[in-house]
């Protein structure tokens, strides 16, 4: 009780005799508080609008179509708008686009989808000896059911395009297996065939498209059917109608801008690329930076603290120094200023917290709108942590400088009683 007595007593003496010094060092509390509440709002904000874009970007939501030529249908849907046209274009024009981008914007995304105008319908079944190959009877392929797609996404370590890893993990196979990435990557000669065919002809060779093939596996009834040959076995005179961009990961505003300049450097103008929301990653630096900066404001507010308060235990040196002679250990007068700049501290970072939160921050919601969002009791208490760390561990310094000093050396100088 008698401690608690002396830091009241202390913080009245200081008012009194140093009211400048006191007053800066409280402006300093105010401006740490406000510092750190605020920047830590902005932040959470940001993060908050980020999650909220890449929530957005759920796997089978939908996968945005590039297509070419003249613009013949539009379609609208909550994220996106697609554009069909009358257009193909070739695998030698797509190889081109994929040459233009770089490994970074190749990372960043998940990759590519593409199905085959394949008008060359062929049946590996019992019914018809195992390979029989029926070409140009200009069929429409749903009616047929078998498709050669290619589904692609970008190997970092390989620097080329491999398989796309969530379309084989949930491919359901009847027998055999699917197309390992090393198989894909270096264009083996292999084969996986559609349902419907005959698991027989697994580890046998096959026609198709010119190419000798072996059948590596065979889709199961409840798959789609499609034949899934290496990417690099394919030759450059196929076409398709529009090429699907696979969004396991979100495509931000910078790769979305990437990959539609190098389809317009090889397509030109007859390229039709969709409209959707992409998620603005170029402003994380600048929040980041907004966070560093008020850490680095909040520990100089801290040695700015601390110094002013240097200053305040400067005209109590008299006064420090009869407490040591009276026996009060370096501890207990260590934990009695310490009590006291805390003291002072929780009453300031309190109403500042309560100013902000009911004043400042409804204010700040037209430029920040989900800043409210991003407050709760935990986080101010959190802050304040932070906050109390920084600032006593600052001073604790100082004090340390003045406290370890004899009394003898305190008394040699005048100070305050």
């Amino acid at each position: 009780m008698r401690t608690i007595k002396y830091i009241l007593k202390n913080i009245f003496v200081s008012m009194r005799k140093s009211p400048m010094i006191f007053a800066l060092f409280i402006l300093c509390n105010i401006v740490s508080v406000l510092v750190i509440v605020f920047s830590h709002g902005v932040y959470q904000d940001y993060a908050s609008k980020l999650v909220s874009d890449i929530a957005k970007w759920h796997l089978s939501d939908y996968e945005p179509s590039i297509s070419f030529g003249n613009i013949t249908d539009t379609e609208s849907q909550e994220y996106v708008t697609e554009y069909f046209g009358d257009g193909k274009s070739t695998l030698g024009e797509f190889r081109q686009v994929l040459e233009l981008l770089d490994d970074k914007t190749k990372s960043s995304f998940t990759g590519f989808g593409i199905t085959y105008n394949f008008e060359d319908i062929y049946s590996f079944n019992t019914e018809t000896n195992n390979n029989i190959t029926i070409t140009n009877l200009n069929e429409d392929m749903d009616e047929v059911g078998n498709y050669l797609i290619s589904r692609l996404e970008y190997d970092a370590s390989a620097h080329q395009y491999g398989l796309y890893s969530s379309f084989a993990k949930s491919t359901r196979i009847l027998d055999g297996r699917y197309l390992t990435q090393q198989e894909e990557l270096e264009g083996k000669p292999v084969i996986y065939l559609p349902s419907g065919s005959d698991t027989s002809l697994i580890g046998k060779k096959v026609e198709f498209m010119g190419m000798q093939l072996d059948v590596i596996g065979v889709a199961s009834d409840d798959s789609l059917g499609q034949y899934i040959v290496p990417f690099k076995l394919l030759p450059d005179e196929l076409t398709f109608d529009s090429v699907e961009l696979l969004t396991d990961k979100p495509i931000t505003t910078d790769t979305y801008r990437k990959i539609k300049a190098a389809f317009e450097d090889v397509y030109g103008d007859k390229v039709n690329f969709p409209d959707f929301e992409t998620v603005d990653t170029t402003e994380q630096t600048f929040y980041a930076s907004i966070m560093l900066i008020s850490i680095a404001l909040s520990v100089l507010a801290a040695i700015n603290l601390a110094i002013l308060f240097r200053y305040i235990m400067h005209t109590r040196r008299k006064t420090l120094a009869i407490l040591r002679l009276s026996g009060c250990t370096r501890i207990r007068v260590r934990i009695m200023y310490l009590a006291e700049v805390a003291g002072i501290s929780i009453i300031i970072f309190v109403i500042c917290s309560a100013l902000y939160h009911y004043i400042i921050m409804p204010k700040l919601t037209f430029a920040f709108p989900k800043i409210q969002e991003v407050y709760s009791l935990n986080t101010y208490l959190y802050l304040f942590a932070i906050f109390i760390v920084i600032l006593l561990a600052a001073i604790n310094i100082i004090f340390s400088l003045q406290v370890e000093k004899q009394p003898v050396d305190m008394l040699k100088k005048t100070g305050d009683k």
